[in-house]
């Protein structure tokens, strides 16, 4: 019988090290504009109490979690995103100075069933602003997913902007009732995943006729800024689309100010399907593949933050996956080759005596800025360039008695083969110039 293999849980993947460096450089640029935007990081507790989780997704939210109890038998959940967190800490924090622009990166869980893009342990960033009830901050929000993306160097994609007022206002005119609203609207929200007619089919299941059914689609699909006046026309009565009509509007114009409205359009089949939003929704997708699925999505929450005890505050947030934002900016070739260093230098003493002599080296390169390794395996010099050939190590410093009796080493180019004689210093010289590093 073999040995027992251990892998992952299904759904979650190991990262390596090429993952996590590039990980690693998408959020040092993500916080960079976090600063830029004015979020301040914080980072929610991971396990939340079951409760806090189905607050507002109800107690159904257990079969798309990992849910389990603790010692003392009480109901707990790994947190599925981050916007429960921080609403529920700016519930626990009523002092706090309003508006907040809170930001975090971290990872979730969800038991999904994995796909294209889709793991069930996962990382994303994410941006809330909470106490302000203007659709100044649902821009604030989109906007700063736009630049986190063109901080990473793409720019091939649309934030597709929705309104679940809109979306709602037309279902009651319509028909839909206080009971199938929600079902009707996780519905729509399928429309980039399942076919019409299996949306048809759901409406009718929900006491919805299918008439009407093709009616919401029809308008909805019509999607796009010259669909505005026509739903106006038709549904412009009806308070709920009025005031959405008038926040869409107006965050058209601001894109403009901006010069960002290349990168926004309407599109009301965009409602997101948990039930805590409240006004403007929004998906970003890229514009030649959409197979990972939504880059960043949002949209403004009004009643979520009242429900754990505190005020009832106005907010709105965006968040994206670092695993599908990895997926695209690779398949554009996107990520620079310094994003996954290997080490600059790898020191090799020739001698076993020589080893203090390589050690202090290592120790100086690396004062100087320096990636650096050293032969810690006492390696022959044949079996440690072999090494530094499969680590992709592009330099290497040879140290020699007789190169040391003229205080020189001998810098060898793992790419060309080439060597030289040179003193520490001539050899800093030159690796500040191959690293580009001041």
């Amino acid at each position: 019988m073999g040995k027992e293999e251990y892998k992952p849980p299904k759904g979650m993947d190991d990262i390596g090290p090429e993952e996590m460096a590039i990980q690693d450089w998408m959020t040092t640029k993500i916080r960079k504009e976090f600063r830029r935007y004015g979020f301040q990081l914080v980072e929610p507790t991971m396990v939340e109490e079951f409760k806090t989780l189905s607050a507002k997704s109800g107690p159904a939210i257990k079969d798309e979690i990992y849910y389990f109890r603790d010692k003392a038998g009480r109901e707990l959940g790994l947190r599925f995103d981050l916007t429960v967190g921080i609403a529920r800490m700016v519930a626990n924090h009523p002092r706090w100075p309003l508006p907040i622009r809170l930001g975090a990166i971290s990872s979730m869980w969800r038991y999904d069933q994995p796909a294209y893009g889709r793991r069930r342990w996962f990382f994303q960033w994410n941006v809330e602003i909470l106490g302000e009830k203007d659709v100044l901050a649902d821009f604030e929000s989109i906007a700063v997913g736009i630049d986190i993306f063109r901080s990473l160097g793409y720019e091939d994609f649309e934030v597709r902007i929705g309104h679940r007022q809109v979306a709602e206002g037309i279902l009651k005119g319509l028909g839909a009732t206080d009971d199938n609203i929600i079902e009707l609207l996780r519905l729509i929200d399928k429309l980039q995943k399942v076919s019409r007619e299996e949306i048809l089919s759901g409406f009718e299941q929900n006491g919805f006729s299918r008439q009407a059914g093709e009616e919401v689609l029809g308008t909805l699909m019509r999607g796009k800024e010259e669909a505005l006046l026509a739903i106006e026309e038709r549904f412009g009565d009806v308070n709920k689309v009025k005031n959405g009509l008038k926040d869409l509007r107006e965050l058209l114009h601001y894109f403009e100010v901006v010069g960002m409205k290349n990168f926004v359009t309407i599109d009301l089949s965009i409602v997101r399907g948990l039930g805590y939003y409240t006004g403007p929704v929004w998906e970003a997708y890229d514009l030649k593949d959409e197979r990972a699925g939504a880059l960043f999505g949002g949209g403004r929450y009004d009643s979520l933050v009242g429900l754990y005890g505190g005020r009832d505050i106005p907010a709105t947030g965006t968040a994206g996956g670092l695993l599908r934002a990895m997926m695209v900016l690779k398949q554009r070739q996107l990520i620079p080759s310094e994003v996954t260093p290997k080490p600059h230098v790898f020191v090799v003493n020739l001698t076993e005596d020589l080893i203090d002599d390589a050690m202090n080296i290592t120790r100086q390169l690396r004062n100087e800025g320096f990636s650096v390794v050293f032969n810690i395996s006492r390696w022959k010099a044949r079996k440690a360039l072999d090494y530094a050939n499969k680590l992709q190590v592009p330099k290497v410093i040879l140290i020699g008695k007789k190169e040391l009796e003229e205080n020189k080493y001998i810098l060898r180019d793992m790419v060309s083969g080439e060597q030289l004689l040179l003193t520490l210093n001539e050899i800093i010289s030159r690796l500040r110039k191959t690293f580009q590093i001041s």
